[in-house]
């Protein structure tokens, strides 16, 4: 039964990664980001500041920009996650 709880509490102390879920307000130039939405994933660095609220974002992998307002324009899924990266 110890052994028991002490496994428990191993696993409750083990660490977790943290992700810091962020708002599209607190997006800055030359920083990385991931978004999760509608099961499709995206890493990009944002590139320039374009409107109020708008940036010009280049994809991590396949190096092709596009706007933010393309990765959301059929709105937020339920699996919308939007953070930091690195």
């Amino acid at each position: 039964m110890l052994s028991i709880i002490l496994n428990l509490l191993i696993l409750i102390a083990a660490p977790l990664p943290v992700f810091l879920y962020i708002s599209f307000d607190t997006i800055r130039i030359g920083k990385k980001y991931k978004l999760i939405n509608f099961g499709e994933s995206f890493e990009f660095v944002a590139e320039k500041r374009i409107g109020n609220g708008e940036f010009l974002l280049k994809d991590l992998y396949t190096l092709e920009t596009y706007q933010l307002k393309d990765l959301i324009k059929f709105g937020k899924g339920t699996d919308f996650d939007f953070f930091q990266i690195e």
